[in-house]
């Protein structure tokens, strides 16, 4: 599917059955598509698609063997090409990640964002005690989280509001009040789900109202390369790359907690793809006010949202089956 960036057009462009599929037959698939759409007179600015291991590696071979944010496009030379990958599928990552802990506490240690020198604790189970405490109470503190959000099965763990309603500012909220008024030790919880929020808020914004409308300056579209959401991804950056230079923590403090290894840090693969992902985004910005002059830039136009949409729709077209039909 291609989507324009500065329109609402928005279409597929070609249906291909596959079985056994490889990354050698998605890298051929995506070089006639590239061509055909080149032949159309269509400008390609970058390729999206989730973490899945053919399409990192069909990227890996857009890149010559080396997976880079930025490529000259195979078919205009004279072009640009970036890769990123879907912001969707690393915040559900992201999740998974922390859920599939097996410490005691489900526990990630990651550089404090504002102090990289300290080492904070995100503890899931600051969370399910929050839960615990309010879910028989008629008023609480985090009505978002429920049993399916901190417990979801395999196939809800697909649905990203649930992910959503852990990376949420009531939650934040929570665990300031947890620690405001009960002196629990939540604050690390609470800068890990605050990043995170952040990250989300500025990657997601799909309509230029919904930073008035929200009363929030990280939904605002991007406007320049100076703005507050840009000096914020840029920082991001460089927590996550700080974050996966550091040893989680001391031996003896992994131990205490029941740390295995080097753990309490995100997979490689969570990892890799959120810095890879970051970066793309602030080059493909930077490009875009460089060779054009955007009134703004909704970063939410880069997500494989629409065309999950159009499979959704093409599957009930098919009589509510998985594999869509050819008729549709």
């Amino acid at each position: 599917m291609i989507t324009s960036l500065f329109s609402k057009y928005k279409e597929i462009v070609a249906l291909v059955p596959m079985k056994n599929q490889t990354a050698d037959d998605l890298y051929c698939q995506t070089l006639k598509v590239l061509q055909m759409l080149n032949d159309c007179k269509y400008n390609v600015l970058c390729l999206i698609s989730d973490n899945n291991r053919i399409n990192r590696n069909m990227f890996t071979q857009m890149c010559q063997g080396n997976l880079v944010n930025c490529i000259s496009n195979p078919v205009q030379p004279e072009n640009k090409l970036f890769f990123l990958f879907d912001t969707v599928h690393l915040i559900k990552s992201v999740r998974n990640n922390w859920f599939n802990e097996k410490t005691l506490g489900q526990v990630l240690c990651f550089p404090s964002p504002d102090n990289s020198s300290k080492i904070s604790l995100a503890k899931l189970q600051d969370l399910k005690d929050i839960y615990e405490t309010e879910k028989s109470n008629l008023i609480k503190n985090a009505p978002k989280l429920s049993q399916k959000v901190l417990y979801p099965t395999s196939f809800e763990k697909q649905n990203v509001l649930l992910a959503l309603n852990i990376f949420h500012e009531i939650n934040s909220a929570a665990l300031a009040h947890e620690a405001g008024e009960k002196g629990k030790d939540t604050m690390g919880t609470k800068e890990f789900i605050d990043q995170f929020l952040k990250w989300w808020n500025i990657v997601n914004v799909k309509n230029s109202e919904k930073g008035k409308r929200l009363k929030n300056p990280f939904c605002d579209p991007i406007r320049s390369k100076d703005q507050m959401s840009m000096v914020f991804l840029n920082k991001f950056y460089d927590w996550l790359v700080s974050w996966n230079n550091k040893s989680s923590l001391p031996l003896e403090k992994r131990k205490e907690l029941g740390l295995p290894g080097k753990g309490g840090k995100l997979t490689k693969e969570t990892q890799f793809a959120l810095q890879f992902t970051t970066k793309s985004l602030i080059d493909i910005v930077n490009h875009i006010f460089k060779e054009h002059t955007p009134e703004y830039i909704l970063l939410g136009k880069f997500q494989t949202d629409s065309l999950e949409a159009r499979f959704g729709q093409y599957r009930q077209m098919s009589g509510g089956n998985y594999n869509v039909s050819c008729l549709q």
